[in-house]
Order: structure tokens, then sequence, then C-alpha cells
């Protein structure tokens, strides 16, 4: 056992593929467990459980996930009546920890996360029909272990979820984060669970754990730094890994080999594919490549939200390529009329394909 955070109220620590606090003396929780979840009284512990692989949740040690994070609470010596859990693929070794304080109020937060396999945004094609419980559990999951060291109300606690959901959100949209089933931004993974710990014992009663209250901005603040370093200690998202043209791209399904395709179909004879990448990785890691994709991205953000209108927004598109780049383009061929971000590949491969015509000169 390895302890992450010992208090005389409550006691973190790390187990193998669990993490676990240990209270000192009964909470009240809300969470998404299927193990006391909901809003209960009397919890001694709340863990994060790293799962084991399966392809149904029936195949799960116990059957199901209920039995399955009772039998884990037993492991880890914990009551299973008095405990609450939540199941992820993320490393318990990857947990990113952020505590706050504000006079006598402390928030803390501790966070796991990974959204590269199944990060989605809310209104999202759905991946699974639940029917009599069984359902295909998913790599990914951001899970929230939030303790407040306040008696909040029950009210509180369920707004309490609200803001941190909200903050999780906020982490995502500030990684342009991209979801693996639509264009949009990722505002979630389909498995996140959260569980909220309060002190019913403390003398500092809250009623609100809203935006405008100092409660709701210290656990948007824990959670919103916390979810960034669990998600890129697990996966390697972060603010470095999308400064890249080719990571801005990656939730339009534009890929490099796609750009590649296209490149070759228009300049056959330049079709070499160790120089066009790596011409491709050089122009993706520029300054003013990225910036103007990042605007071209955001552009077509709202084209597809109905906040600007195609056409105007296609005159730009093109006004900014001329005017960014200092050259003209050939749009004659683009293939789909309804992107604006087709005519970002064909400035990006005429841009490749006029470098490579120099005599091998470097980007």
């Amino acid at each position: 056992m390895k302890s992450l955070n010992k208090t005389k109220s409550h006691h973190v620590w790390l187990k193998e593929t669990s993490l676990v606090i240990e209270f000192e003396k009964p909470v009240n929780i809300i969470s998404t467990s299927q193990l006391n979840g909901g809003l209960q009284k009397n919890i001694k512990a709340i863990f994060n459980n790293q799962i084991p692989f399966v392809n149904q949740a029936t195949e799960l040690p116990g059957g199901s996930v209920g039995a399955y994070l009772a039998l884990t609470a037993k492991e880890l010596n914990l009551d299973p009546q008095k405990s609450a859990g939540l199941l992820t693929s993320a490393s318990m070794e990857n947990v990113a920890m952020e505590k706050l304080f504000f006079q006598d109020l402390t928030v803390e937060a501790y966070v796991t996360g990974g959204i590269n396999v199944n990060g989605g945004r809310a209104g999202d094609p759905a991946s699974y029909y639940e029917q009599d419980g069984n359902f295909i559990p998913l790599g990914g999951t951001i899970n929230i272990l939030l303790y407040i060291n306040a008696n909040l109300t029950p009210e509180a606690l369920v707004k309490s979820v609200i803001t941190a959901t909200e903050a999780k959100t906020v982490a995502l949209q500030e990684l342009v984060a991209p979801s693996q089933y639509s264009t949009g931004l990722a505002s979630g993974s389909g498995t996140d669970g959260i569980i909220v710990a309060c002190n019913p014992q403390s003398s500092m009663t809250l009623t609100d754990a809203g935006l405008h209250s100092k409660l709701g901005e210290l656990i948007g603040q824990t959670v919103i730094s916390a979810t960034k370093r669990a998600l890129e200690r697990e996966t390697g998202l972060s603010q470095k890994s999308q400064y890249n043209v080719l990571a801005r791209l990656k939730r339009y399904k534009i890929a490099e080999g796609i750009l590649e395709k296209r490149f070759a179909a228009k300049y056959p004879n330049y079709a070499n594919q160790t120089r066009y990448r790596e011409a491709l990785n050089c122009l993706a890691q520029r300054d003013e490549w990225i910036y103007l994709a990042s605007a071209l991205i955001h552009i077509q953000d709202q084209v597809n939200w109905g906040l600007l209108p195609y056409r105007q927004a296609l005159m730009t598109t093109k006004r900014l390529l001329v005017s960014s780049l200092g050259q003209k383009f050939d749009f004659t061929n683009v293939s789909n009329r309804f992107s604006l971000l087709d005519y970002l590949i064909e400035a990006i491969n005429a841009t490749i394909y006029h470098n490579l015509t120099k005599d091998s000169q470097a980007l």
C-alpha cells in the first residue's frame, strides 16, 4: 500500500489497481457508482479501480459491475455496504491530485482520465443500447473523486456534480480534445464517473455549489487542473501535443493518410511517401500553419453550428489562405464543396508540392 495523503479526517492510498479515500468518520456522498450509488449517508470509503479487460460486464468477477465493485471493496479490506467505487481502464499510477483552500473550506480532487478511445460529445451517436443490464465496457473514462471538508445539503451535493462536470468539459475544451464519434469537441467520455463526498460532522454547512459560489470556484479549479494533468499522464494529451496541425485536424477525420492520398492524386510525379511525410510533419509544426488551421477549424465549427453562413465563410477562408500565405491556390478541383477544410488541405498540399520541386530545399 502506498500512502498519497493522510490527514486527521481521511487517508488517501494506492494499492495495485485501486485508489482509495478512507474516512475516519462516515461521510455523505453523491455518486454514479453501481455500489451504493446516488445520494448516500454513512459511507466510510470511496475508491477508483482499474478494470480488467472484458467484452461484457457479465465477464467481470461476480458477474456484474455492482458485484465486482463489492468484491473489490472486500479485497481492499473495506466494508462493501459502506463503500462506493468507480471503474476505469486508466492506470491509478497516473492519477492527478489537486487541493485548494479558502479560509476553512478545502476541496480535493483525484482524477484519472483517458478519452483517446471513447471520448465523445453530448448528443453524439450512441455506442450501445442497454438491455437486461448488458453492455460492452470501452477504454477511456474520466473518473473524479472529490472530497469537500464542509457539510453540504443534498441539493448542494447534486449541484456539485453539475459544477464538476462543467469543469471537466472546460478542461477538454481548452485542450480542443476531439470526439471519437463526430467532428465535435469532446465534452467527456461515454463512461465517465464521479463521487463527491462531504463531511456531515462539519460545523460549516453550505447550500450552494454553483458557479457563483466560492465552493463552486474551488470545485471548478481543482477539477480543471487535475483533469488536464490526468489526461497528459495517461495518454499524452496536452497543450504541447495539440500544438500541431495534424492534431487539430484529427477530429474532422483528416489524417496524414488522407492528406497524402489527396497529394498523390493531384501531384503523381512527386508522390514519394517518405519525402511527403517529412515535409508534412515539418509544416504541421510551423506556427503560421497552426494559427491558420486553428482559425479555419473554428470557422468550420461555427458553420456546422449554424452561427455562420457557408458562402461567406468560404469567401473568408479563401482570403485567409491567400493573404496569410502570400500565394494563390488553385481550388478548382476541391472534392467536397461543403467543407472549408478541403481548401486548407489544398493549400497544405500545394505548399508541400512547391517546396518539393525546389530541389529538396527544406521547408
